[in-house]
């Protein structure tokens, strides 16, 4: 079996607002023409077309004869939904043994080893009646690399991210130069290997998420307490992110807490699913993950005093309100980034 470099052609499935800047920093570190992208929804095509980026007529159009797949989706359902296949005959099945996919989704780990077998058994269109996978099986096996994001649209654009990747060692390195592209130390990224299972990655960034939801909410609750008792709330922040408990959710955003900023980087509706994600693993696992439960409970009362809006921040907001400080408006449902 004769395995593909990175350096040939690449696709980029996702062209929202991750994906396009992920899309175009590919095309300014690789070789002219080796990045083609699609998006099922016209106006991020036009949009990439005017950035000056390749851009497929199709999804299949992209996939076909890739060397690298990389996946930038809104979550796993739909992950899962380009594995399987709307018809049980994958797209993915276009992809000729030897090429990695690239997963850069926060992907739900155990969807992510799905995936990954189903790649690695050269099948992954959802089972027919004969209990076989789908009719548009190949030989041969595509390598599955899940590296899920942090950073933001910044360090997409940048090279700034952090990637928190999971993978056998033989696909990581085929995908090593996409990797130092989109999270270069030059640029404040950095790749952080978590393990050689395709879920590693993805499970480490949510545990990530979980714990940076859970101490906004709490760093909320004890700023709430003090301003309540007459604390001054900002001096508050720089004396709770100078002791034994402060940390990088002080130091970086206890201010905005205060200032009731929502940081509109990240969907609520995402927040939820993800904290939703954490509750099921810690289930399947039988760990006793009562404080994950009270975060996602939190959340998911966020999500719905303020709908699916952009707002890491907005439990901060939730738990002021209840304490019978009024806080800022809800945000404009209707004005959520794509």
């Amino acid at each position: 079996m004769s395995e593909r470099a990175a350096g040939g052609r690449i696709a980029v499935l996702g062209l929202g607002r991750m994906g396009l800047p992920v899309a175009g920093r590919l095309a300014s570190r690789m070789p002219p023409g080796a990045v083609t992208g699609f998006d099922p929804v016209a106006k991020r095509r036009a949009a990439a077309s005017a950035a000056g980026l390749d851009v497929a007529a199709s999804a299949e159009a992209a996939v076909r004869g890739a060397d690298v797949l990389v996946l930038v989706l809104p979550g796993s359902a739909e992950v899962e939904e380009f594995v399987a296949g709307a018809d049980g005959a994958s797209i993915l099945n276009l992809l000729e043994a030897g090429a990695t996919v690239l997963d850069l989704t926060s992907t739900d780990p155990r969807v992510a080893e799905r995936a990954a077998h189903a790649m690695a058994t050269g099948r992954p269109g959802r089972a027919g009646s004969d209990g076989r996978a789908g009719d548009m099986g190949r030989p041969g096996r595509v390598g599955w690399v899940g590296a899920p994001m942090g950073g933001g649209v910044a360090g997409a654009g940048s090279g700034g991210l952090t990637l928190y990747v999971g993978g056998a060692a033989g696909d990581v390195e085929r995908v090593r130069p996409l990797l130092d592209a989109l999270a270069d130390p030059a640029g404040g990224g950095r790749v952080e290997l978590a393990g050689a299972g395709p879920g590693d990655g993805c499970t480490a960034k949510l545990l990530v998420n979980a714990l940076w939801f859970g101490q906004v909410a709490a760093a909320a609750e004890v700023l709430q307490i003090g301003r309540e008792r007459g604390l001054d709330p900002s001096r508050l922040v720089g004396l709770l992110a100078r002791s034994a408990a402060g940390g990088a959710v002080l130091e970086g955003y206890g201010q905005a807490i205060v200032d009731d900023e929502p940081l509109a980087v990240f969907g609520l509706d995402r927040v939820v699913e993800e904290l939703e994600i954490v509750r099921g693993l810690a289930a399947d696992a039988g760990t006793d993950a009562r404080l994950a439960d009270l975060v996602a409970r939190l959340h998911r009362e966020a999500l719905a005093e303020f709908g699916p809006v952009d707002g890491e921040l907005l439990v901060a907001r939730l738990i002021a309100r209840r304490s019978g400080r009024s806080g800022s408006p809800s945000p404009d449902r209707a004005t959520r980034g794509d």
